[in-house]
C-alpha cells in the first residue's frame, strides 16, 4: 500500500443491539469489539458511527452501500460510495451515512429510488467481474413457538433488483457484472452465499445449496478451480459471510470461529491466511453474514482520516458500558455539532451528530 494510506473500515457501535428483541446484547458487544481490535491490531483505521437507538441498522454499515473501485489506491474524489436503497424506515441511516462520509471526502452518490440493493450484501467485487446476487422474495409469516402467544413472526426478505443491473454495470464499467441467482425463497442475500477472499479477491467461497442450478454453473465456468465449495455444517457457521482483508500485499479472511480445518486448509492454499473470530451472538442480528459489521472503504489517504472533532468517549468505555438509551452525539461534543472524527494510530474513530427533530436522526 502506498506511502500514507491506510485501509479504513466503517463499523456501527452495538449499543443498541438486541433493545428490542432477543440478543444477548452484552455477549453481541463483546464480539464486536473483538472484531474491532482485530482489525486495528491488523493496521487497519476503523471509524465507528455513535449508536442512535433509532437506528440500531447503523451496527450493519456493509449493506447501507459499497464503494468502487474498492481495492485502488486513489483519491477519495476519483472513488464513489453508493448508497444501498433498502427498506424506507432505513432512510434515516442512509442519511447519516451520506453526511459522515461527505466529511472525509468520499464522493456520495445514490440509486434511484426503484432499485432495491442492500450495499455489499448484494454487489461486490470478485476478481475482475462484479457478482450481483439476485433471488426470490420470501414472504414474511408466522411460526409455531413456545411460549406466549404460541407463535413468532419471522420478517420477510425482498431480494435485489434486477432493474439495477444496467445502472450498475454503468457505476462498475469497464468490469462486468455477473448475475447470480440464489436458490427460490431463500432466506438471505448474496453475502451468506458467497465470498471473494485472496489476492485480488479472485477466489470464491460458494455454498451450492443456497444457490439456484444456474447461477452455480455460472460461477463455475467463470472460476473454475477458484472457487471453494462450504459444506452445510462451515455454511450454518457463517463461512460463507467471512471478511476479506487485503492490507499491503497480505490477504486475510475472518472467518467465525469453528469452521473446519479443511476449510481453512483451502483458504490458506488460495494464498489468504484465516482469521476466527466469535461470531455467536452477533449471528443473528447480523443475518448470518460477519462482513455486514465491517464496511470496507478501500485504502484512505491518512490526511483525509485525521479530521479534527471535539473529544469522544473511549471505545473501550463504551463497549463496556451498560445496555442504555445513548443520545447521538459522542461525549464531550457540544449538542449541537455535527458529525466530525479524530482518527489515531491504533485507535478506533468515534462519531457523534446531534439528533434530529423528533427521530434522532441527523437533520437533512
Amino acid at each position: 500500500m502506498a506511502v500514507g494510506m491506510r485501509r479504513a473500515f466503517l463499523m456501527g457501535d452495538p449499543l443498541h443491539w438486541g433493545a428490542r428483541g432477543r440478543a444477548d446484547r452484552a455477549e453481541a458487544r463483546r464480539e464486536w469489539r473483538d472484531l474491532h481490535d482485530l482489525l486495528r491490531d491488523l493496521g487497519a483505521a476503523t471509524i465507528v458511527i455513535a449508536p442512535q437507538l433509532a437506528h440500531p441498522d447503523l451496527a450493519l454499515p456493509a449493506t447501507l452501500g459499497f464503494l468502487t473501485p474498492l481495492d485502488a489506491e486513489k483519491p477519495l474524489s476519483e472513488k464513489r460510495f453508493v448508497l444501498a436503497n433498502a427498506a424506507p424506515a432505513r432512510s434515516g441511516s442512509r442519511r447519516h451515512v451520506r453526511q459522515l462520509l461527505a466529511q472525509y471526502g468520499f464522493r456520495v452518490e445514490g440509486l434511484d429510488e426503484r432499485f432495491h440493493v442492500e450495499g455489499g450484501a448484494d454487489f461486490f467485487p470478485a476478481g475482475d467481474p462484479y457478482v450481483l446476487a439476485l433471488g426470490g422474495a420470501e414472504p414474511p409469516r408466522l411460526v409455531v413457538a413456545l411460549g406466549v402467544p404460541p407463535w413468532r413472526r419471522v420478517p420477510g426478505t425482498q431480494p435485489a433488483s434486477p432493474a439495477a443491473e444496467p445502472v450498475l454495470r454503468a457505476l462498475v464499467a469497464p468490469r462486468p457484472v455477473l448475475r447470480v441467482a440464489l436458490a427460490p425463497r431463500r432466506i438471505g442475500r448474496g453475502d451468506t452465499a458467497l465470498c471473494a477472499f485472496g489476492p485480488g479477491r479472485r477466489h470464491l467461497l460458494v455454498h451450492a445449496a443456497s444457490l439456484a442450478p444456474e447461477g452455480l454453473a455460472l460461477l463455475r465456468d467463470v472460476f473454475h478451480d477458484r472457487v471453494v465449495e462450504i459444506d452445510d455444517a462451515d455454511a450454518a457457521r457463517g463461512a460463507a459471510g467471512a471478511l476479506a482483508l487485503q492490507l499491503g500485499a497480505e490477504c486475510m479472511l475472518v472467518m467465525p470461529e469453528g469452521v473446519s480445518e479443511r476449510l481453512r486448509g483451502e483458504v490458506k492454499e488460495r494464498g489468504a491466511t484465516p482469521l476466527a473470530a466469535p461470531f455467536r451472538a452477533l449471528a443473528r442480528g447480523a443475518g448470518g453474514a460477519l462482513r455486514r459489521l465491517a464496511l470496507d472503504l478501500g485504502p484512505v489517504a491518512a490526511d483525509r482520516l485525521a479530521i479534527a472533532a471535539p473529544p469522544a468517549e473511549p471505545l473501550a468505555a463504551a463497549a463496556q458500558a451498560p445496555a442504555r438509551t445513548m443520545p447521538a452525539v459522542a461525549a464531550g461534543a457540544p449538542s449541537a455539532a455535527p458529525a466530525a472524527a479524530t482518527a489515531r494510530p491504533g485507535d478506533g474513530v468515534r462519531l457523534g451528530e446531534a439528533p434530529g427533530p423528533e427521530t434522532g436522526t441527523a437533520p437533512s
